[in-house]
């Protein structure tokens, strides 16, 4: 078998993997929340902030604010050093996730035929910025790979994407320390 029929079959296998894991996150949530909620009130900072980088940008449907909020349940740190290290690791994951399909993604691509490569393009150059939009508001998982591979401009999506991202944490932060504290 030729080397890109081999990548090919690969990137369908990953694709199919990644819809089956969203489904899986989908269906069992309260399993995923309650893992995510243990692994931080036992690893303390250290985890929050490692689940937040990973969570970022993961396609499953249980966001960074759960490994948050499971910070925020314990009572112990300031909430407002708490928002500095989400928004921090916020940014870090994004800045990975973008990382890894701008450099990673074209290596992907060349094994594709360049028409379609040349539609996909075409498609993330006219909607994939109000895509990108959209998933980092909503609670659709937000895929900035996608903005690497398709080499989104990097200061646009810094400044629009990342930006309204953030918004939305410190929103959804502020809702989880309102929910949890009552004030």
């Amino acid at each position: 078998m030729d080397k890109k029929k081999v990548v090919k079959l690969w990137i369908w296998i990953l694709n199919i993997f990644f819809i089956l894991l969203l489904v899986w996150s989908l269906i069992n949530y309260k399993f995923l929340d309650k893992e995510v909620t243990g692994l931080v009130m036992t690893g303390g900072l250290i985890a929050m902030i490692f689940l937040v980088i990973f969570l970022e940008g993961a396609p499953i449907f249980v966001g960074p604010s759960v490994a948050v909020a499971s910070i925020l349940v314990m009572n112990v740190f300031n909430p407002w050093f708490i928002l500095f290290l989400f928004l921090s690791s916020a940014i870090i994951g994004n800045i990975f996730y973008f990382c890894l399909g701008y450099f990673v993604g074209a290596k992907i691509l060349k094994y594709f035929p360049k028409k379609d490569i040349k539609k996909y393009k075409e498609l993330f150059k006219k909607y994939g910025r109000y895509a990108l939009l959209i998933m980092a508001v909503s609670p659709i998982p937000y895929i900035p790979t996608l903005a690497g591979v398709f080499k989104m401009d990097s200061k646009k999506h810094l400044l629009e994407t990342l930006a309204v991202r953030l918004i939305r944490h410190v929103f959804v932060f502020f809702v989880w320390f309102f929910v949890l504290f009552g004030f």
